[in-house]
């Protein structure tokens, strides 16, 4: 359930900021090629990175743009193009977009 993933995904940004702080280097970049649920918890978990100096880019998937770029400006969105440059339907909202179709890629 959403619930499930947003605790689990708190649980893994909060783990990067700790270990960020401790190495004394934080990661560039973290990416979520999923757009997490919409929570406050998990909003002010990749806030807590965003402070840190860490970019956040998430998919802006198919729920018709990112939630969570909505409600934490500083995140990226990155949606979908085809060949021609069309932008999927599903995808109103987005920071920038990427070729989506055709694309090789692994999966679970």
């Amino acid at each position: 359930s959403g619930t499930v993933l947003g605790s689990r995904v708190v649980e893994v940004l909060t783990q990067v900021a700790v270990t960020s702080k401790k190495m004394g280097q934080p990661p560039s970049l973290v990416v979520m090629a999923f757009d997490p649920s919409d929570s406050e918890t998990v909003h002010m978990a990749v806030r807590a990175l965003i402070e840190l100096g860490i970019a956040v880019v998430t998919s802006a998937g198919n729920t018709r743009g990112s939630s969570l770029s909505k409600r934490v400006d500083e995140v990226i969105s990155v949606g979908a193009h085809n060949k021609e440059g069309e932008t999927t339907s599903s995808v109103l909202y987005a920071d920038l977009f990427a070729p989506g179709e055709g694309v090789l890629g692994a999966s679970a």
